[in-house]
């Protein structure tokens, strides 16, 4: 096994309110990934925090989208300057673990963009985080697929200027 750094989880990291300190966790991320000759990071974890049960919210930086964005935004960027593609994940609405494959998540088009869409626009856009890739969520967005939502997947390529591929 290879030693690894261990970091402070998103949460602990978006809670300092301080983005130097998370384009220095990207920097050190960036520096063990080309140490150990590794060009992808599955992260950050872009998603808002949902709902309170759900089983990765320790990945995910916060229930704030501002929050949520502006961290996502420092640790991309740093980690692409060393050549390492993000995968900024799991776009979108993901809620819980258990049964995600099933699960529809229905809101309306006002909250998914005033609230849940805004971290991936810092995360994604050419002059934010400008991520070159994205993973997707399992769940339903009412009742198609998050990963098949062609509205979702346009909002990504035609509002927020993504050219990045998307990872399923």
């Amino acid at each position: 096994s290879i030693p690894a750094t261990w970091f402070p989880t998103a949460a602990t990291m978006a809670n300092s309110w301080n983005d130097e300190l998370g384009e220095e966790m990207g920097k050190m991320l960036g520096e063990e990934a080309v140490d150990e000759k590794v060009n992808v990071l599955l992260g950050p974890g872009t998603n808002l925090k949902r709902n309170p049960r759900c089983g990765r919210n320790f990945e995910y930086f916060s229930e704030d989208p501002y929050l949520a964005g502006m961290a996502a935004q420092a640790e991309i960027r740093t980690l692409q300057s060393y050549g390492v593609i993000t995968f900024p994940k799991h776009y979108i609405f993901n809620e819980q673990e258990i049964n995600r494959n099933g699960i529809s998540v229905w809101l309306n088009e006002q909250s998914a963009r005033e609230i849940y869409l805004r971290p991936w626009k810092y995360a994604v856009s050419p002059k934010r985080g400008n991520s070159h890739a994205v993973m997707t969520a399992f769940n339903r967005t009412g009742a198609k697929w998050a990963s098949a939502d062609s509205a979702l997947i346009d909002i990504l390529r035609k509002e927020f200027g993504f050219d990045g591929f998307i990872l399923t």
